[in-house]
Formats: C-alpha cells, sequence, structure tokens
C-alpha cells in the first residue's frame, strides 16, 4: 500500500469527521503530496485519525480556523470561514498538521519564529491551492520571502517539514554580512509579529530596509530591488504602517556591492 492510500484510510477511519470533510482532506493531501512526495506522513496519519473539530464564535476564535497540535483539535469559525478562502484555509490547517509536534509545528521549536513560520505557511499553501482573499499573515508573508532569499528556500523548507529551525537560522545568518545583526533582526521580526498581533502594528517597511541591509549579496541584488513590496494597497488594511516610502527609495539606490557584501 503506497503512502497515501494509508492517509486515505487515516482520514476515513476518523469518526469526528463528516463525509464532506473527509473528502475535502483528502483532496488536500493529494495536492500537497504531489509537490512534497518525499515528506513523511507518517506525523499526520497519526494526527487525522484522532482529529476533534470544534465550532465556535469570532468570539472564541478569532480567525476563520485554527489548529492546536496540543489538544489535536481543528477550531473552526464557520461564519468566518465562507467569507474566505476556505481551501487555503484548509491547506495551511494541514500543513500545521503534517509539521506538527508538541505544542507548535513547522519551524517554530525554539518558540522564537512565530511570524517566520506563519509567513512560511502562507507561502506554502498559496503555491499549492492559491489564495483569493487577503492573507491574515501579509506582512509576515512579506518579511519570509525576503528572509528566505538569503537563508535558501530549501533551507527554509528542510526546516520546516523537519521541525528544526536550525536548519534555517545558521545559513540565513551565515549568508548575512553581519551575523550579530540577523540574530537580531530575527528577535525584531518575532517582537513586530507579536505587536501587530496585539495591537494592530507593524514596522514593515524597516524591517524590510533591515533585511536588505544586512543580507544584500551578489545573489539577491536583482531579487532585492525586484521583490520588495512598497505598495500600501497590497497590503493589509487596517494595520498602521511606518512611511513605506523610504524603502522604496532607498531601493533605487546604486549598491555598491564591495560594501555590503
Amino acid at each position: 500500500m503506497n503512502e497515501l492510500n494509508m492517509t486515505y484510510e487515516a482520514i476515513a477511519s476518523n469518526e469526528n469527521l463528516s463525509d464532506p470533510l473527509k473528502e475535502q482532506f483528502m483532496g488536500l493531501t493529494q495536492v500537497f503530496h504531489q509537490t512534497f512526495e518525499n515528506v513523511n506522513l507518517d506525523n499526520y496519519n497519526e494526527r487525522i485519525k484522532s482529529l476533534r473539530i470544534k465550532r465556535g464564535s469570532k468570539l472564541f476564535i478569532k480567525t476563520d480556523s485554527e489548529y492546536s497540535p496540543r489538544e489535536n483539535i481543528l477550531y473552526i469559525n464557520e461564519d468566518k470561514l465562507m467569507e474566505t478562502d476556505a481551501c487555503h484555509s484548509m491547506m495551511m490547517r494541514t500543513l500545521e498538521m503534517v509539521t506538527a509536534k508538541d505544542n507548535y509545528y513547522g519551524i517554530n521549536d525554539n518558540g522564537k519564529l512565530e511570524g517566520i513560520n506563519a509567513g512560511l505557511t502562507e507561502i506554502i499553501a498559496n503555491n499549492l491551492v492559491g489564495n483569493e482573499g487577503a492573507e491574515k499573515h501579509c506582512d509576515e508573508m512579506v518579511l519570509t520571502n525576503l528572509i528566505t532569499e538569503v537563508a535558501g528556500f530549501n533551507n527554509a523548507l528542510n526546516a520546516y517539514f523537519n521541525n528544526n529551525s536550525a536548519y534555517f537560522t545558521k545559513p540565513f545568518i551565515r549568508n548575512c554580512n553581519d551575523p550579530e545583526k540577523a540574530m537580531l533582526l530575527l528577535d525584531e521580526i518575532q517582537y513586530n509579529y507579536e505587536m501587530k498581533e496585539r495591537l494592530g502594528y507593524s514596522n514593515l517597511g524597516k524591517l524590510q530596509k533591515r533585511i536588505v541591509e544586512i543580507g544584500l549579496s551578489e545573489n539577491n541584488i536583482e531579487y532585492f530591488k525586484n521583490n520588495v513590496v512598497t505598495n500600501p494597497e497590497m497590503l493589509s488594511n487596517n494595520i498602521k504602517y511606518d512611511n513605506l516610502s523610504e524603502v522604496n527609495s532607498y531601493l533605487q539606490m546604486d549598491y555598491d556591492i564591495k560594501k555590503v557584501a
């Protein structure tokens, strides 16, 4: 029996899931496996067998859905889920179950990479099923895209699917022109994520600029020039941003590679 059939059987065996939800998980798992066929699904199979569903209102569930690795419970806000790209949201929950361990999932094994972890999950989900709505973690996606350009996207995926942040942080710090500032930058990104979650404030522009300053090299100069987001209309409307125009003007400068690489 191939790995995907074992997963189908695990999903079908869960009496907590409705038939439509079982079909959705089977479809999402198939899409995931087609792209990441080398990722082991044993952990996902065990979790999906006993996954429980709890429904609640927006008073208890802040987003359309949330997965708790510790409880192995999928919390669903049906009203919000109907207003969003449900396929994208459920793919994110699938990714979280695939990479769940103890009380965390993905790359956040040290508890200090929540923002990058959320951004990476959004990016992977977007690549697998697209996204018709605005992402909750738009800022995190922007910053994670830049960070992974320095660390290497394959290194980020390796860290994510193996629950080992070192596979990501070590090449990032190694490839930066100032390792000490690189470590501090990771802390700043985490702090920014926490402040955005609590207060709705984001220093996105300043963090973009710092990533460019610290991570710029001959290998990624064109990427940074062409891919740093400076248009506030592309981002969440309910966040207070700092002055993004300074990032735009910064990127128009003629870089002196010898000074920063």
